[in-house]
């Protein structure tokens, strides 16, 4: 099972302050809820995912984190956020767990939070997310092994990169393991751009550009700055405290097929792994209400119902399910072995209907919780600080602008040729920390010439400083 959250589609009704889609696929990519809620917190899940057990014939202990009868429910569920406190060591057991299921963070996310602080423009952009993700999975050698075997025997030897990566995905299995090691292998990475950075930012010095102040554009600008070091380091946390790796084999073998004709037969194996199902409906969703403006609510579910219908139907046809009903055809239109009962256990909540009731539960709650305080403690009853939660005073709040990425305090550091940090094969907790420091000297700059620049606001006497040197300048 995977669950993802979107914004893009619901931001087209009328009067959705700021709400965002949740999504639930499970297997084959079949939508099983597509709901409305008011933000990304996890209080808004709990009567969809209660829904999904039940649906799965599970029960839950009390604690509604692990199951006392597990039924068909999947052991694995893949999230896009929430997969643990973010600290080293902070996966405790009341957090690895998501209502029966073991939580694991998808590696698409993951690998999306560091490529949204690069330049989309960088030129080594894309090789470098492509190498973070080969740093994470491992290809199976067996079918590598069978695969080649099976290309040799046919003179399949010139391929097209786009069919390597189809046979890769189709006959060959990938496993993530090691946490330490994986750490390892991405540091490694980002060690290696940062020394290409360095020598592009030497040799646009050499050719007589004194790189001051770049900007985003200019061919010595760095892949890796502070803040792009930062966000990788994170990712690894995540990786340590077991967010990412294998506890179960995710693969699924699906039969055998004669590779290109070649007389060879190869297992074919499906991946379980990641949200890469919900991505997929993400997209078709997009396409679907890009060219609407506005519309109200009630219109958003009904477009959206039919959608995520006609969307399932072909995922069916696909998985080989026979007397699938037409897209176009509504179910109360079909056969009576297709309709639902007419009296159903629980009522179907979709879209901005979900949304309705789980705002109207929290509100119902804090203002029976309200009334019960007020009895208990005989105090006068004040409606309008029910709904006055969501100030925050300067006092209150955690923000800290001194911390905010980019920011750097190693102005005056030397520009080395040589780079000090030294990276073993395996990185734990410890060296991961050692390493953030000396990774840190190895993106130290001059002063003069500080490529992090463009990123870091002026502070007040740097911007007094720069608006006195325009003046003299003319």
């Amino acid at each position: 099972m995977a669950i993802d959250h979107q914004r893009k589609v619901v931001k087209h009704a009328v009067g959705n302050n700021g709400a965002s889609s949740f999504t639930v696929v499970g297997d084959g990519g079949i939508l099983l809820g597509y709901y409305v809620v008011p933000d990304d917190g996890e209080q808004w899940l709990k009567h969809a995912m209660l829904e999904m057990v039940q649906r799965h014939g599970a029960v839950l202990k009390d604690d509604l984190k692990t199951v006392a009868s597990q039924g068909n429910l999947p052991k694995v569920i893949y999230v896009d956020k929430m997969c643990c406190g973010g600290t080293e060591g902070s996966r405790a057991d009341a957090v690895r767990y998501f209502y029966g299921m073991l939580k694991k963070l998808d590696v698409f996310h993951l690998i999306q939070r560091i490529g949204k602080e690069i330049n989309c423009e960088h030129p080594r952009k894309g090789d470098f997310l492509k190498r973070l993700s080969e740093c994470i999975f491992t290809l199976v050698q067996e079918d590598v092994d069978a695969l080649k075997l099976a290309r040799d025997s046919g003179g399949y030897n010139n391929l097209t990169p786009k069919q390597e990566k189809a046979d890769k995905l189709r006959y060959v299995r990938t496993k993530i393991e090691n946490p330490e090691r994986i750490v390892s292998k991405i540091l490694v990475v980002v060690k290696g751009q940062i020394a290409i950075d360095r020598e592009a930012k030497k040799q646009s010095m050499m050719a007589g550009d004194a790189c001051e102040d770049i900007n985003t554009a200019h061919r010595a600008y760095p892949l890796i700055t502070k803040k792009i070091l930062k966000c990788v380091m994170q990712q690894c946390i995540h990786i340590l405290n077991g967010c990412v790796h294998d506890e179960f084999d995710m693969n699924v073998l699906t039969g055998q097929s004669n590779y290109r004709d070649t007389l060879t037969a190869l297992d074919t194996y499906t991946s379980q792994r990641g949200s890469n199902r919900v991505e997929a409906w993400h997209s078709v969703a997009d396409r679907k209400v890009y060219a609407i403006t506005t519309m109200r609510r009630s219109l958003f579910d009904a477009r959206l119902l039919w959608h995520v219908t006609n969307y399932n139907r072909q995922r069916l046809r696909n998985l080989g399910r026979e007397n699938v009903l037409p897209d176009g055809v509504a179910p109360s239109e079909g056969s009576r072995r297709y309709r639902s009962s007419f009296v159903e256990s629980t009522n179907l909540l979709f879209g901005f209907s979900y949304y309705d009731y789980v705002t109207r539960t929290e509100i119902e709650a804090h203002l029976q919780d309200t009334i019960l305080n007020a009895i208990e403690n005989d105090e006068e009853l004040e409606l309008e600080d029910i709904f006055n939660d969501d100030t925050v005073t300067d006092e209150e709040s955690d923000y800290d602008e001194s911390e905010e990425d980019g920011d750097s305090d190693d102005d005056d550091s030397i520009f080395e040729p040589v780079m000090k940090s030294v990276i073993p094969n395996l990185v734990g907790a410890n060296e991961l920390k050692m390493l953030a420091g000396t990774l840190g000297e190895d993106l130290d700059w001059t002063a003069p010439a500080n490529p992090c620049a463009a990123e870091q606001p002026l502070k007040d006497d740097e911007v007094q400083r720069k608006l006195m040197q325009h003046s003299n300048n003319l």
